[in-house]
């Protein structure tokens, strides 16, 4: 995005462009492009592009994501005898099958872009050591979340699904949920169609929109577009958080040419564009 903006600037251009470089993506963007939003720091925008691994396709959705904690809590006993108490880490288990077998279930949703709704256990603590009977298990679950669910509906399916679990005599609670927007853009403006004609044509794959799997930033930008959000950058998420993540030369050089013919076609108009 840099070298095509310095490309346009010394050519020379009409119109509004804004280059937002920020941090925290990652921890989902409260103190990045959340925050310039917030404060009023960007102006409204007749196109965003976010910049994310798309393997030079044209993203026009992703999904979200509902983060919750659910804890278990039983009576701690010596285990020489653990009928006394009750098992913390046993009643867990019972939350996760049944959590399993929600996340098969969300596979009936399908979104035409970004696929299926999913339900994972990322993180379990329990127990203090083998010779006691735990009294307390706790568990992280990541609910990813597609366009048209809403935050409300996916809390009460997890309390629904960790109720039917039949904890008793352990008791259970389910909180600190953090909730990040799904994202959908229908590209019906003349500078979305322009700019996954500029994709097509540069990489020469079908000029269709696809689905963004991962989140992005786009959801903090949906009150200052007057027009499009598309998502779209070099490489694959795939290769994201692992110990080779990276990004093939021609495709950031192919990327860069896309920006860059999408703004000389579009920068030479008396129409301000941003």
């Amino acid at each position: 995005m840099m070298v095509a903006f310095g490309k346009l600037a010394r050519r020379g251009h009409r119109g509004t462009l804004v280059l937002v470089a920020a941090a925290e993506e990652e921890m989902g963007g409260h103190l990045g492009t959340r925050w310039l939003v917030e404060t009023g720091c960007l102006p409204q925008c007749d196109l965003i592009v976010v910049g994310e691994q798309t393997a030079n396709r044209v993203a026009t959705a992703h999904k979200g994501v509902m983060r919750a904690t659910i804890i278990t809590r039983g009576i701690g006993v010596h285990a020489t005898n653990p009928d006394r108490g009750v098992n913390a880490i046993n009643a867990m288990a019972r939350v996760i099958l049944a959590l399993e077998r929600y996340h098969h279930e969300l596979s009936a949703r399908l979104h035409p872009l970004v696929g299926v709704p999913t339900c994972n256990v990322g993180l379990i603590q329990g127990g203090v050591t083998a010779n006691a009977v735990a009294d307390q298990c706790l568990i992280r679950l990541d609910r990813r979340v597609i366009p048209g669910e809403k935050p409300e509906e996916v809390q009460r399916e997890l309390w629904e699904v960790v109720n039917a679990a039949h904890v008793t005599p352990a008791t259970i609670e389910v909180g600190e949920f953090l909730f990040s927007n799904p994202f959908e853009s229908k590209l019906q403006t003349p500078l979305g169609q322009a700019f996954l004609e500029c994709s097509s044509v540069l990489t020469g794959l079908p000029p269709e929109p696809v689905g963004y799997l991962p989140g992005s930033d786009a959801k903090h930008l949906l009150n200052l577009a007057r027009g499009d959000i598309v998502i779209f950058g070099p490489g694959s998420y795939e290769a994201a958080h692992t110990h080779n993540e990276h990004v093939d030369i021609a495709e950031l050089e192919t990327c860069e040419k896309v920006i860059s013919l999408f703004l000389e076609k579009t920068m030479q108009s008396e129409v301000d564009r941003v």
